[in-house]
């Protein structure tokens, strides 16, 4: 027996791969080709429609839950006609689905995820063996990993050459060729031909073989190496939340050690499934324990989940990390049954099919999260209605759950539990709403403030400008002073007359301007409102505006650069050029 297919990997011509992903996978390649013919219009600007994002989702969705319905029926000895018409019935509705309701991001990437586990999954549903999935899987990951890094060579080769053409002969090849060759290798190219390194579930020489030679190479990596690291870390971890534990010290905040150790726990233990026979005494060891070493981190994650949703409802992690204990509940019963005892088959598919269920139904991560959040802000409209103040900590979580139903594009929603002067805000009426503007008409916005005006993960804004040779209009200005991209840069008084500084105010909202002794603030508000409208902006022109200080004086600003917390409305950091009359900051 062979660890390696005989014709699975034998030497072929890269377009021989790509013809066969196509010729068995023709639906598949059908939404590859589509979904870069899309992005290519998009990046050229020339699509007849404005959102463009619905249909790519769409068609991503479709072509993983397409491949894993034509490998499941591929398994099964069905013919190819049959298989495409069965793969339409099934992706064709959901592709509509999505693309008509505008799914967000998260159930999207949520539904692929779980295709491309059904995808090496289900050929071994009721049939075949653990060693097989776990052969097939292997070389599914290795086939797609090739291909890619194939790909990624061929157009490091093909930037490098047209370089040369350019830069040693002159040649104006002209254009942005760049972004399309890489958008059309990385969404065509390199999908096709990892449709083609995928092998058949019915390869009789998809097997395993404990002494082929790089199995003999590998393994001591697991049984050495991983195996006693992970056995390590399980004992320091059970010590460590065996005293937290008994402390009542058990926070939120110490869910990464329980979540990041049950990963590893469960990637270790399907990747070490042939190695179980002739295992030395550290691998064995983790085969008879691992559910053992599981049971704790479970618990102390059901508790995290606990204190997490009692304080802030369900958001987006709080599910997540219920729907990942669920799974390591499911998983550690399934210990009770001798059959699936110790089948990797069902340590994948737990998890992949809680994936599957997320995406849809009233238990889904959408309307739990909607339901939840929508429930807390109608609770925390009563409580002000009543004249009861809210704690900083319920307003911090408010605005977080906000924040999630902004990631849910589900915004909207929040107008039905708000009160009459909430709800009639003009920010309805717009085609876009930010949830800054969500958190300020529902009366929990931040305050504006140094404190405040620090960047966080889900309110950080970039723009970053692009410039292709633009002049600048000096007009009647006769100086230019320049501010590098930083974050709050104090202002110093100087003896010398011809020196400036100029640095954002503390509350991330102004510039102040110091020439000598004069001292002048600018608002920058309307630049930071275009700006906000504009977000996320990472390649567009510079944002110019014509400001008064507050003493009078007229500037110029040419923004090129802006860090911007979304939820404060302030900058955290600013690049920018600035235009000045010298006559306007004269010592009077």
């Amino acid at each position: 027996m062979d660890l390696l297919p005989t014709h699975g990997f034998r030497s072929r011509s890269w377009l021989g791969d790509a013809s066969n992903g196509v010729a068995r996978f023709p639906l598949t390649a059908a939404m590859i080709a589509a979904f870069s013919a899309l992005a290519n219009l998009e990046l050229a600007d020339r699509l007849p429609f404005s959102h463009s994002t619905p249909l790519l989702a769409a068609l991503l969705s479709a072509a993983a839950v397409s491949l894993a319905v034509s490998i499941a029926a591929e398994a099964r000895g069905i013919s190819s006609p049959i298989r495409v018409i069965l793969a339409l019935a099934i992706a064709g509705p959901l592709a509509w689905s999505i693309g008509a309701a505008g799914a967000p991001p998260i159930r999207v990437t949520a539904m692929v995820w779980a295709a491309l586990a059904g995808a090496v999954l289900l050929p071994f549903v009721g049939r075949g063996s653990p060693e097989r999935f776990w052969a097939f899987t292997l070389w599914t990951v290795v086939g797609a990993a090739v291909a890619f890094v194939a790909v990624a060579l061929f157009l490091l080769a093909g930037y490098v050459i047209l370089w040369m053409l350019e830069a040693l002969f002159g040649l104006d090849i002209g254009g942005n060729w760049d972004r399309y060759v890489l958008v059309t290798g990385l969404t065509l190219i390199g999908p096709l031909f990892a449709l083609g390194r995928i092998p058949s579930s019915l390869d009789v020489s998809l097997v395993f073989d404990a002494t082929d030679r790089m199995v003999r190479v590998v393994r001591p990596l697991f049984d050495w190496v991983l195996v006693p690291l992970v056995l390590v870390a399980g004992t320091i971890l059970h010590v460590y939340l065996l005293r937290e534990a008994a402390g009542h010290r058990l926070t939120t905040a110490e869910v990464w050690p329980p979540l990041v150790f049950s990963v590893l726990v469960m990637a270790l233990r399907v990747a070490i499934d042939p190695f179980r026979i002739g295992a030395p005494k550290p691998t064995t060891l983790f085969l008879r324990f691992w559910r053992l070493m599981l049971a704790l981190p479970t618990v102390a994650l059901g508790a995290i989940i606990w204190q997490r949703v009692e304080t802030g409802g369900w958001m987006l992690a709080s599910y997540g990390l219920a729907a990942w204990s669920l799974s390591l509940a499911l998983v550690l019963a399934l210990a009770v049954w001798r059959r699936a005892a110790g089948d990797i088959r069902w340590l994948v598919g737990v998890p992949a099919l809680l994936l599957l269920l997320t995406t849809f139904g009233p238990w889904s991560v959408e309307s739990t999260v909607v339901r939840s959040q929508l429930a807390r802000l109608s609770e925390a409209t009563g409580h002000r209605a009543e004249g009861r103040a809210l704690v900083q900590e319920d307003m911090a979580s408010l605005r977080d759950g906000i924040a999630d139903l902004g990631l849910l594009r589900r915004l909207r929603d929040v107008r039905g539990v708000l009160p009459p002067e909430g709800a009639g805000d003009p920010i309805w009426q717009n085609e876009t709403i930010r949830a800054f503007e969500v958190m300020r008409v529902a009366g929990i916005d931040m305050p504006t403030s140094r404190a405040s005006a620090v960047p966080t993960f889900n309110g950080f804004q970039l723009f970053a400008a692009s410039r292709n040779g633009e002049g600048l209009d000096l007009a009647d200005f006769d100086l230019a002073l320049r501010i590098r991209y930083s974050s709050f840069e104090a202002g110093q008084a100087t003896d010398n007359s011809d020196a400036w500084m100029v640095a954002l105010t503390e509350d991330g909202q102004g510039l102040s301007i110091r020439h000598g002794s004069v001292v002048d603030r600018v608002g920058l508000e309307p630049v930071l409102a275009e700006l906000l409208r504009l977000a996320p902006a990472i390649d567009g022109p510079p944002q110019r505006a014509d400001l008064t200080s507050d003493d009078g004086r007229r500037i110029r600003l040419d923004v090129d650069q802006a860090g911007i917390d979304t939820r404060a409305r302030v900058f955290n950091g600013l690049g920018a050029t600035i235009l000045v009359r010298r006559a306007e900051w004269k010592a009077e």
